[in-house]
């Protein structure tokens, strides 16, 4: 079986690791909820999928992917953030026949203010924020899903498009 990528949330993050596994001979999908998205993400040779949620894929494409990035942002709602992980992921967990590895990227700010400290992957998650406290909900479900999940915690993303100068 070849190696397919999906991307959950193909967005600055998710599009450049598309081309890193696009040059590793990944077939690579990526979800969008915006139709001129997905005709760019289709320009660089990522197959876009234009749902709303996760939930809403093709049993037939989920059953031929092997790999898994998930970069979806919280999802909003009157005000508040909520991880929408714990909704879609037990929908799709049966779903996903082949998966051999899944990459959760998350945030530093699952741990909360450790007060200057050193903080590793060891250093116990206290969120302070509702953002942290979400993102670590999201996070558990990965984990607890039963796949071969792991969680990239991020400290901040930046890049030529994403740094406070060109704001």
């Amino acid at each position: 079986m070849n190696k397919h990528l999906l991307i959950l949330g193909c967005g600055y993050v998710g599009t450049k690791l598309a081309k890193a596994c696009l040059k590793l001979g990944f077939q690579v999908s990526g979800t969008t909820r915006n139709n001129e998205h997905a005709q760019s993400l289709k320009e660089i040779g990522i197959t876009p999928i234009v749902v709303t949620s996760p939930a809403d894929m093709s049993d037939a494409v989920l059953k031929q992917v092997t790999h898994i990035i998930d970069s979806i942002p919280l999802t909003r709602h009157n005000n508040t953030m909520f991880a929408s992980q714990t909704q879609w992921l037990p929908i799709l967990t049966p779903k996903l026949q082949h998966l051999e590895w899944a990459g959760y990227l998350s945030t530093t700010g699952v741990y909360g203010d450790a007060g200057g400290a050193w903080v590793d992957e060891s250093y116990p998650c206290q969120p302070s924020s509702p953002r942290g406290i979400e993102r670590l909900k999201a996070e558990q479900a990965w984990l607890s899903s039963g796949l071969p999940a792991e969680v990239f915690r991020l400290a901040g993303i930046y890049g030529q498009e994403r740094n406070i100068i060109s704001r």
